[in-house]
């Protein structure tokens, strides 16, 4: 089974960071991510066996992948490259938590979890979205998270590391 992890992150430091550590566990890319232009349409995408990774700086592409693709795992900076400057990626996380129910949906830009979740209260109620911000916190499917290319890295591995989804049995390792 392929499980997609989306990656929205602005910041080449950190998405350096990330894809250091992932390589370093077998994931590959095509390029390497310096050469990786944040405003791409296409996502950057890391691979290892059936896994993949797709990591974006733009907010449609972000927008797009999310409509697209299922994903086990989300990670969302607020603040991202937008068509024109910076772009808010509030709506695009609701749309996420409403379309994709099972992802668990992890906040990563800085400040307080309190500011992170105070924030997406805000943008709910802008965009008339029907979602309880804090339900969604405590059924953790909304993460609020400090940043850091370590600890993205480790929930990443601990998810992989996870048995599939329930819904898709696997067959058991045949013994040789």
């Amino acid at each position: 089974v392929r499980r997609n992890i989306l990656i929205v992150e602005d910041s080449s430091r950190v998405l350096q960071e990330i894809t250091g550590r992932l390589s370093r566990t077998g994931f590959t890319s095509k390029t390497p991510i310096r050469s990786f232009d944040p405003r791409s349409p296409e996502p950057f995408i890391l691979r290892r066996g059936h896994d993949q990774i797709h990591i974006t700086s733009f907010k449609p592409a972000a927008a797009q992948a999310v409509q697209e693709t299922s994903y086990a795992l989300a990670f969302f900076d607020f603040l991202v490259h937008g068509e024109k400057g910076t772009a808010f990626m509030g709506d695009v996380i609701i749309h996420m938590l409403k379309k994709q129910p099972l992802c668990p949906v992890y906040l990563i830009n800085g400040g307080s979890p309190e500011n992170q979740i105070k924030s997406m209260k805000t943008e709910a109620r802008r965009i008339g979205a029907d979602v309880d911000i804090d339900r969604l916190v405590e059924e953790k499917r909304l993460r609020p998270f400090f940043k850091s290319a370590d600890r993205i890295c480790e929930v990443i591995e601990a998810a992989l590391r996870m048995p599939q989804a329930v819904a898709e049995p696997q067959d058991p390792p045949q013994i040789k």
